[in-house]
């Protein structure tokens, strides 16, 4: 027999639940409209014997909106991006929509391209990271197609209607308060430029976590590089500018014991540069990352690492934001994801300087 003719419509269920073709679609959809229990279970129970599945270009063409969230990330090659990504498709699979990735490379303008293409598509609703300085040409894009819009670790009133807050400030400072304890008192941050929403929490938590410690806070500790832009020959920038910032790190005196940098690609390039230079990890330096990615794992010595959890992160904020586009509602308010840090071999305690 002919697989595709055989396929069950929504007419085969309700005729075999003993209802209309509109009550099973009803069941079916998820929608509020009142259907009795014993009515119900028995549609589900048609659909689940005739392994029905929907004819979802149907469903977005009488809806006019797609089963697609879209996600906007500044750079996919970061790996807490790749397994914040891994997390959300995770959970629009298991919900019946897809995911439509767009890696900006840092750009404003292909930002916004992004954006004026998923609400050309009519997605629902969109996970974005932005590194957008002007925000208005976004606004404008989210008003006209009402589009949900969530922040990753970004408050942005104007655009956002929710938000993913990692609470990275509290995990500085947590690893500030780590480092102080094993007899660190000279402890420097490394970061690429300090303009976006993230990276100035991870200045707050930085220097807050020094004043709690009672730690003079010194300028020429914190390393930015001067630049942010996408590397040509596969090269990775955020592990170009850990070694390019070691260089800096090392010609500070008197010469930091500690540092903490921006993510664990960027704390890679430093070992990697403090290596070349016979600096020894963790024995004349002690260095702590943030993501907690494989390449904490990967680099030598292992990576002491704040933990984001940012499968778990993606994975809860797309089933909220498609809960909330079937349901037809707005999605509005915070995830909460708690930082921890994760202990390994790359800081030694030391004597109190």
């Amino acid at each position: 027999m002919n697989a595709k003719k055989d396929r069950a419509t929504i007419h085969d269920v309700a005729k075999k639940a003993g209802v209309s073709p509109a009550t099973a679609s009803r069941v079916l959809s998820g929608s509020d409209y009142p259907v009795s229990e014993n009515a119900r279970k028995r549609i589900l129970s048609a659909a689940e014997s005739l392994q029905y599945r929907p004819n979802l270009l149907g469903q977005m063409l009488k809806s006019s909106t797609s089963r697609d969230i879209g996600v906007i990330l500044p750079n996919i090659s970061n790996p807490f991006y790749s397994e914040l990504v891994l997390g959300a498709e995770t959970a629009a699979k298991q919900k019946g929509f897809g995911l439509l990735l767009c890696n900006t490379l840092r750009s404003e303008l292909r930002e916004y391209e992004y954006l004026e293409n998923l609400c050309q598509k009519q997605v629902g609703g969109v996970i974005l990271s932005s590194v957008a300085s002007d925000i208005a040409p976004i606004k404008k894009l989210a008003d006209t197609y009402r589009l949900r819009v969530v922040g990753l670790d970004q408050s942005i009133p104007e655009i956002t209607h929710a938000k993913v807050d990692f609470h990275i400030r509290k995990g500085v400072m947590d690893a500030i308060r780590y480092l102080y304890e094993n007899g660190h008192r000279r402890i420097a941050l490394l970061s690429s430029p300090p303009r976006i929403f993230f990276r100035k929490e991870v200045r707050k938590g930085y220097e807050e976590g020094l004043q709690a410690c009672g730690l003079p806070y010194r300028e020429d500790y914190e390393l930015f590089s001067a630049t942010e832009r996408e590397l040509s020959g596969g090269e990775i920038y955020e592990f170009e500018n850990g070694k390019l910032c070691a260089d800096k790190l090392l010609a500070l005196d008197p010469r930091p014991t500690a540092v903490i940098c921006i993510n664990d690609i960027t704390a890679s390039g430093l070992i990697q540069r403090l290596g070349e230079r016979n600096v020894s990890v963790p024995d004349e330096l002690s260095v702590i990352g943030i993501d907690n990615s494989f390449f904490a794992r990967m680099v030598s010595p292992p990576l002491t690492s704040i933990e984001q959890s940012p499968f778990e992160a993606g994975f809860l904020v797309a089933a909220a934001l498609i809960d909330a586009i079937t349901e037809n509602r707005a999605f509005t308010g915070r995830i909460d994801v708690e930082p921890r840090l994760v202990i390994r071999n790359s800081v030694k305690p030391i004597r109190t300087l």
